[in-house]
């Protein structure tokens, strides 16, 4: 696990200042090379500690490569580079890059098994190959313009190479208003974008090609599933990769949350351990959210070294606030992020690599808008006109009626989604701003989303894969990896998930949708196989999720803070309507504790990510467009 850089020349001051910002991902070694183009890496040593530091070369010297994660398969690959007469130097799992390219060229990423972002420079063509892992654990942004080309671990580092601008990029600030982040391979920066999980890239020193080695599909499996078959291939693949993963020179630990998928990772782990392995969780004061009680029942059933962290409801760090910002380089919706940098924090003062449940409900249908899907498919057999009527009632009530606040908004929306299309449904289930609150918000002729470009096969899925593949391909790389990397890599802490494994989502992928979620129950499969490895009651438990009241942490600290960002001229007033933006902050303020339900939830974070966006322009020292005025400018 480390941070990378590079660029094209020799500039050593740009790669220093690039690898500083980097020394959090990797406080152990530094490693550099300057000539045509330089690279660099800040090491956290987690294999093969003594021997391990990068830039790595073949046997020749011309073929190069720094990585930024873990390559699991990296013994079954180095025993059949043996075979092919490759002569290895280290033990690390880094070095199977270059002879792989030596024997395989360019689309060899295929054949990994892991997290990674890994840049290899052959010196032989003057080039460059950067790939990222299949669901986009680890970071990698690049910048390129004429022959000049740039790349790196994090935004902030990035932006310490000399001519890349700072300038806003309005499209990206649509996407990150609609959703509360960018898609990939969108940043908030004109120019930067952010290499998508499963492609790997060539620059020749002019030069950039982009291609796919992995897609998220959901194929048409023609075997018949029986239960049984499902469940014992799933329990093989998922102990595999659990045991892959443990593979390390330094103390390992778990995070456990409470719930099957971190609770199914615990147990495997301890049953390949002859000793107790550590497991973490954060415990909150607030009852709705916490997990601890479970968490604890878990580790006792297991007999692991249980560590527990309390988050309090009103705890508002402005230092944590920026530093959020800092190291996900963007503003960042998600406010698990806060109780993130706080395990973080203290499970670094134990172990140096994590396992974590992360994954396991994007393959095997653990979220309650799968659900939703269901519901949705059920009222699109209704007739239109009468699904019409029914809204129109709905929306005729008043919103202050009391009795409307959740049933009713439930259903309301169930009405809505039906009559959007499959694909405008996939994504518009996830807004954070509607269209009408962003023509609000926004001084732009044109605030108007630009839709994800749909895979030719997704109308052959059902609604609850197409919902799946929305959240697989966008959310989970966009939102919680996001989170796990930055939070945990802030504290030089690595983070690895079993359930991102290729051979898990084949096999999940494949499974009918009865075999994922069941009538009210999500992730049928692998409650079936927490039945043989977790106390019965954990077995059966709704989802929760790990995230913070943020209604109860937005405190007055937040609101001065927010209020004395907000109030001055900002440049973003350029963007944003100022008196709108004021009366949102101050309803907001008024609504925190006199509301309850997904209004307040939504609210919040929505409040949460403008003070953010507004806070982030500052600390990045970020530039307007030019040419902007008061509703004159098209998002392009």
């Amino acid at each position: 696990m480390c941070g990378i850089c590079g660029f094209t020349g020799a500039h050593e001051a740009a790669l220093r200042a690039m690898l500083d910002h980097l020394q959090h991902r990797g406080p152990d070694h530094e490693g550099r090379y300057l000539g045509n183009y330089s690279i660099g890496m800040r090491r956290l040593s987690i294999i093969d500690i003594e021997q391990g530091n990068q830039p790595i070369w073949n046997e020749d010297k011309t073929i190069a490569v720094v990585l930024n994660g873990e390559i699991y398969n990296y013994r079954k690959l180095r025993e059949q580079l043996q075979m092919r007469g490759h002569i290895f130097r280290t033990e690390s799992d880094t070095e199977v890059l270059v002879h792989l390219y030596e024997d395989f060229g360019s689309d060899f990423a295929g054949q990994l098994e892991g997290m990674f972002a890994f840049c290899l420079l052959d010196t032989r063509s003057n080039s460059l190959l950067l790939a990222r892992d299949r669901f986009g654990e680890k970071p990698l942004y690049y910048w390129h313009k004429n022959n000049h080309f740039a790349f790196s671990s994090e935004l902030r580092a990035l932006l310490e190479f000399p001519g890349i601008p700072r300038v806003l990029d309005l499209g990206g600030l649509q996407e990150l208003l609609t959703f509360g982040y960018t898609l990939h391979p969108n940043t908030l920066f004109q120019g930067i974008k952010e290499l998508s999980p499963g492609q790997w890239a060539i620059f020749d020193g002019s030069n950039l090609s982009i291609h796919n080695y992995f897609r998220i599909e959901y194929p048409m499996d023609p075997r018949q599933w029986t239960e049984t078959e499902a469940l014992n291939q799933t329990s093989v693949a998922l102990q595999a990769s659990v045991e892959r993963q443990m593979a390390s020179d330094v103390p390992i630990g778990s995070y456990l949350s409470g719930g099957i998928d971190s609770g199914l990772i615990s147990a495997i782990m301890q049953s390949h351990s002859p000793r107790p392995i550590d497991t973490f969780n954060v415990r909150f004061e607030e009852a709705g959210f916490d997990e601890s009680p479970q968490a604890r029942k878990v580790a006792k059933h297991l007999g692991s070294r249980h560590h527990e962290i309390t988050v309090p409801n009103q705890q508002y760090d402005e230092g944590i606030f920026q530093e959020i910002i800092l190291h996900t380089g963007q503003p960042f919706v998600d406010s698990s992020s806060i109780p993130s940098y706080l395990l973080a924090r203290e499970v670094s003062r134990h172990v140096k690599v994590a396992l974590s449940g992360d994954g396991g409900d994007e393959l095997f249908g653990g979220y309650r808008d799968f659900r939703w899907g269901i519901l949705v498919d059920k009222l699109r057999a209704w007739s239109p006109v009468f699904r019409k009527a029914a809204l129109h009632l709905l929306r005729a009530l008043p919103d202050n009626v009391q009795f409307m606040a959740d049933p009713l908004r439930g259903i309301r929306k169930s009405l809505e989604y039906s009559m959007l299309t499959p694909a405008e449904f996939s994504y518009r289930l996830y807004e954070l701003f509607d269209p009408k609150e962003l023509s609000r918000l926004l001084s732009l002729q044109d605030t108007r989303y630009k839709s994800p470009t749909i895979p030719t096969p997704f109308h052959q899925w059902s609604t609850i894969r197409q919902l799946m593949w929305f959240r697989t391909r966008y959310i989970m790389p966009g939102d919680m990896l996001v989170k796990v990397d930055r939070m945990s890599m802030r504290h030089s802490l690595e983070i690895r998930a079993p359930f991102l494994d290729s051979t898990l989502f084949a096999l999940s992928a494949s499974f009918p949708d009865r075999m994922l979620v069941r009538g009210k129950q999500t992730k049928w499969i692998l409650r079936q196989l927490a039945n043989q490895w977790l106390p019965p009651e954990i077995a059966q438990m709704p989802k929760r999720g790990f995230s913070l009241p943020l209604h109860k942490y937005l405190n007055e600290d937040f609101f001065s803070q927010a209020m004395h960002l907000l109030e001055r001229d900002h440049p973003f007033y350029k963007i944003f309507d100022r008196r709108q933006v004021l009366e949102f902050v101050q309803h907001r303020r008024g609504q925190q504790h006199s509301t309850t339900g997904l209004s307040i939830y939504k609210s919040s974070h929505q409040l949460w990510l403008i003070v953010q966006l507004f806070a982030w322009s500052d600390l990045m020292h970020v530039e307007l467009p030019a040419g902007l005025g008061s509703r004159d400018v098209s998002i392009p």
